[in-house]
């Protein structure tokens, strides 16, 4: 499926929901007793612009305490003469800790960063000339700035890596996708999320194109980008995702949750959907006409051969009260 018509087929979804879905009541997220975290840096080195870097991390928190649960970091290149690609260098815990700081400061530029994940421990490095069974393994996950490096030292032999052609320590590239799984356990959380999935499955007081919406009901601004499995394995309609919403010129705030459709109540197959929102409590909207703007964004590729695909719509409707 093409990605600008499965983006379409995702916004007619707010239409065209069965009413077999329309009278399930799905949760957005399994609760449980921690939020797991999925996290991935994908892209060309910045500092080694031939090189192609990989970073993942899965880590657990309570919102009091963090642990680790793996990561790893692949540095990829090209082989001059076949031009195939070749591991340069790969790290991967086997014992480390996680820890999240909500402001983190680089000491080696100063700069202050925000919401960072920093993941420390042991585990084995390979390059193309050496094995390194206990080697000291570093990887940041700045979401803040969004981006991500990886780097390690053997305290043994003083190596240190990956070495880039600018003399750079370690690793870093960019875009950074994130995924939390579980954090509608917290009830106020849990019971927003499964409130605006249960409205958008059974089509209740959603505004769409061209709607006379009552003044006096909860309204929801709400839509959902998708990716299918096919649709990973090509590169295409790849995050990050970025949607914009404007009500009559003026941006609103959206939140949003991640949504696993593993039955394939959306289109007949299992996706991994994010869903945006907004909702508008009664009499919080202004009577008459409005008009809806909406801006959405994702990548297709990697690397060096990603581009960033953008598409743009309006919709408009009606407050009244009837």
């Amino acid at each position: 499926m093409k990605a600008k018509s499965k983006v379409i087929l995702a916004i007619s979804i707010l239409f065209l929901v069965s009413t077999i879905a329309g009278a399930t009541s799905v949760n957005a997220v399994k609760s449980g007793e921690a939020v797991k975290v999925h996290m991935t840096a994908e892209g060309s080195d910045l500092w080694d612009p031939q090189a192609r870097v990989l970073i993942t991390a899965n880590v657990e928190h309570n919102f009091g305490s963090s642990w680790l649960g793996k990561a790893d970091f692949k540095k990829i290149g090209l082989d001059p003469i076949t031009n195939d690609e070749v591991m340069l260098c790969h790290g991967r815990l086997k014992d480390g800790e996680a820890f999240y700081l909500e402001w983190w400061l680089d000491e080696a530029t100063g700069q202050w960063w925000q919401y960072v994940w920093i993941i420390v421990g042991t585990g084995v490095v390979k390059t193309q000339t050496d094995t390194y069974p206990e080697a000291e393994i570093t990887i940041l996950f700045v979401l803040g700035g969004n981006w991500a490096w990886a780097g390690f030292v053997d305290l043994d032999s003083g190596d240190s890596g990956p070495n880039n052609p600018s003399g750079r320590w370690g690793t870093l590239t960019i875009p950074i996708t994130v995924e939390e799984i579980g954090a509608d356990q917290f009830d106020f959380i849990k019971q927003e999320q499964d409130t605006v999935l249960n409205a958008w499955l059974n089509r209740d007081n959603i505004i769409r194109n061209g709607d006379i919406v009552n003044i006096a009901e909860r309204n929801y601004v709400l839509l959902g980008m998708l990716q299918l499995d096919e649709e990973k394995k090509d590169k295409i309609f790849n995050l990050p995702w970025t949607m914009t919403i404007l009500l009559d010129g003026e941006e609103i705030e959206l939140s949003s949750f991640w949504w696993h459709d593993k039955e394939g109540v959306l289109i007949g197959e299992p996706a991994k959907v994010l869903i945006f929102y907004h909702i508008y409590e009664p009499w919080s909207l202004g009577w008459g006409p409005h008009i809806l703007d909406h801006e959405m964004s994702w990548y297709n590729g990697v690397g060096n051969h990603a581009w960033q695909e953008v598409m743009q719509f309006q919709w408009d409707f009606t407050v009244s009260e009837w």
